[in-house]
């Protein structure tokens, strides 16, 4: 069975720059190092084309695996994201019940975290215990520093 994968537009874009920078730069690089290797003699006792190979073999099994994912995505557009309770690709700005410090996180899928812009993991401990619930709901969340108590101030669609 083919596993989806949920993508934003974004974030389609940018697995398809990576695929393009693989293919292209980073191969023709790994090829270089190659035939650099190559024309240095005996490859039989040549590590640095073996080394070299590897890496090429290496940079394939990343352009194969890129390229699933890619042929594997569903394009999810806001339109489609409800701001009723916490999902993916929703913004959820929450309130720290022991400290009062307010944060906002946008919920996204593991090739789009940009945590210091506030982007997490829908697979994150923070994400997983916010999922599903709704504006001014207060919620205890298990990381790995401790028990975390947030209130849900607003949940909307960016």
């Amino acid at each position: 069975m083919i596993m989806k994968s949920m993508v934003t537009s974004s974030g389609l874009k940018k697995l398809e720059e990576d695929l393009l920078r693989l293919k292209g730069k980073e191969m023709r690089e790994a090829l270089v190092s190659l035939t650099e290797a190559r024309d240095k003699g005996d490859i039989s006792e040549n590590s640095e084309y073996e080394v070299a190979k590897e890496n090429i073999n290496m940079l394939n099994i990343k352009i194969q695996a890129l390229e699933d994912k890619i042929r594997n995505s569903v394009v999810v557009y806001k339109e489609s994201v409800s701001s009723d309770c916490v999902q993916l690709f929703t913004s959820v700005k929450v309130q720290n019940i022991k400290t009062k410090k307010q944060n906002t996180f946008l919920i996204v899928t593991d090739d789009e975290i940009d945590v210091k812009n506030g982007k997490i993991s829908h697979n994150s401990p923070i994400a997983k215990g916010l999922m599903g619930h709704t504006k001014g709901e207060k919620v205890k969340i298990t990381v790995p520093a401790g028990l975390l108590e947030l209130k849900i101030v607003d949940i909307s669609v960016s």
